[in-house]
């Protein structure tokens, strides 16, 4: 595997595990609020994230 590959993996891990610590999160507020607020943030959250990575990148 080249370097990019290695990158790119590392990206699609870490977006893997961001989505599931947010799907996690999700399932915890959405007991607490309603489902538009945290569902909204987690979409700004993982878009950022996928913003930086790709900059990192």
């Amino acid at each position: 595997l080249h370097a990019m590959d290695h990158a790119q993996i590392l990206i699609l891990g870490i977006l893997a595990a961001a989505l599931y610590l947010i799907v996690k999160a999700l399932q915890i507020t959405a007991t607490v609020t309603s489902h538009a607020i945290p569902t909204m943030t987690a979409v700004l959250i993982l878009q950022r994230l996928a913003v930086i990575l790709i900059k990192l990148q």
